[in-house]
């Protein structure tokens, strides 16, 4: 015997046209011409420092040497195929 949910076996699909009601709410919520919310340039620029105050030491740290050597190797591999 398979799984019930709510009396239909799981696998049994729903008619077409019926929705949840988390589905139902979402597509309730949405507007057909909304335009996509946009942050002030004063926010974008707050934003960017921040990011970059955040990032900037990751930036800084450079490539570690065996990530270095594994590309050279990898170069190295390709001359010799002639790529």
């Amino acid at each position: 015997m398979g799984s019930e949910v709510w009396g239909r076996p799981m696998n049994e699909r729903k008619p077409v046209g019926q929705q949840n009601q988390m589905e139902a709410a979402a597509t309730r919520n949405k507007k057909s011409n909304s335009k996509p919310a946009k942050l002030g340039r004063d926010v974008q620029a707050r934003l960017g420092q921040q990011l970059r105050a955040m990032y900037d030491e990751v930036v800084n740290q450079g490539v570690p040497d065996r990530f270095s050597e594994l590309i050279n190797r990898l170069n190295g591999d390709e001359k010799k195929d002639g790529h």
